[in-house]
């Protein structure tokens, strides 16, 4: 099977300035989880940093990598990337037993994030 057969997993959720679990448990030991898509829309009235984190536990992303960090100058401001997902090209990877985290730097956002586990 290749990287382009796999099933696709999607998550929405709002975030706000508290490190938090997105719902999708850690990793399993030995498997990896792919981001293939993100798109963040702030809902914040102002400016805000939406930041996606590796982290050992579900709501502290100190703990971990930052991943991503998307500047979005407004309110709802939106980005998205890429322009269309490919499973052979993901955008980054969580490790085995680490879990997938975001927060905010001003306020809440809107989140949808579209993965994959190998």
């Amino acid at each position: 099977m290749s990287k382009d057969d796999k099933e696709m997993l999607t998550l929405e959720i709002s975030v706000g300035t508290t490190p938090v679990n997105l719902g999708l448990g850690a990793v399993p030991s030995n498997m990896k989880r792919w981001v293939t898509f993100v798109k963040m829309s702030n809902q914040h009235a102002g400016a805000n940093n939406i930041f996606l984190c590796s982290g050992t536990t579900a709501t502290n992303a100190a703990s971990g990598v930052a991943k991503d960090k998307q500047p979005l100058a407004n309110q709802y401001d939106t980005i998205a990337y890429p322009d269309s997902p490919r499973a052979d090209e993901p955008l980054f990877s969580i490790a085995g037993s680490k879990f997938l985290t975001a927060f905010t730097s001003g306020g809440n956002a809107d989140l949808f994030v579209q993965y994959y586990n190998e």
